[in-house]
């Protein structure tokens, strides 16, 4: 009985927070309509989203295979120094990938957008920020019990 209600609490607390923090895409979409973006202005930051978001999960998916790797060549009965090296390059590269992919992103979100867009753009995503710190702090008040 005691472990039914337990699980019961858990399940409460979970959604609680999960409530408390919203949803992101949602928020997102709202502060997108600010901009007041042109029909090919959407169009060209969905096909953008798109094509960065299935390079990034590809590079993803090399990152997490070259890591097992690298694991399992670390903790082999003789560990190749050279081999371990050659995996840690190979993992320095694929971050150095998302990171340009990352940055040709921004840029390329600055030629579609305008200078005005680019300017309400650059408020809202501070304002993210901020929110997004505060529900921080908050969370982490809550994890570390201080929340008086």
């Amino acid at each position: 009985m005691k472990r039914k209600l337990f699980l019961l609490t858990a399940i409460m607390v979970g959604m609680a927070v999960a409530l408390a923090w919203g949803n992101p895409a949602k928020n997102r979409a709202g502060k997108f309509k600010e901009l007041k973006l042109s029909d090919q202005q959407k169009m060209q930051l969905r096909e953008l989203n798109f094509n960065t978001a299935k390079e990034m999960t590809q590079l993803k998916a090399d990152l997490k295979i070259a890591r097992l790797e690298y694991r399992q060549a670390l903790t082999g009965e003789t560990a190749d120094k050279s081999q371990l090296f050659e995996k840690i390059d190979q993992m320095t590269k694929i971050k150095g990938e998302m990171g340009k992919l990352h940055t040709a992103k921004m840029l390329a979100v600055r030629d579609i957008l305008t200078e005005e867009q680019l300017k309400k753009f650059k408020e809202l995503k501070m304002d993210g920020r901020m929110k997004a710190g505060k529900k921080f702090q908050r969370h982490q008040g809550l994890k570390k019990g201080s929340f008086l």
